[in-house]
């Protein structure tokens, strides 16, 4: 097995993926819950669960989330053409 030299100032900060169910898990260990494609409707109901739990746990677990992009050199996109290619992500 190999080793990293040097070693790192400090520890990296935890990421963790998930949704509703993560949030407990996410508050006590990592630094960002990672929102993957949440259903839009959803996004405020769990922001403020998390806010809760940190609270409750005296954590700083920010909320996260994926956002995808198309880009090609000398085209635009219409919104049309943008909800068309990303049908279904949000």
């Amino acid at each position: 097995m190999g080793t990293c030299e040097p070693k790192p100032a400090t520890a990296p900060p935890i990421w963790w993926a998930g949704g509703e169910k993560s949030i407990g898990r996410a508050a006590r260990y990592a630094a960002c819950l990672d929102l993957f494609l949440p259903p839009l409707g959803e996004v405020s109901a769990i922001a403020l669960k998390l806010r809760e739990e940190n609270q409750r746990l005296g954590t700083e677990t920010e909320l996260g989330s994926w956002v995808y992009t198309h880009v090609e050199a000398g085209k635009s996109m219409t919104a049309e053409d943008i909800d068309t290619r990303f049908a279904g992500y949000y």
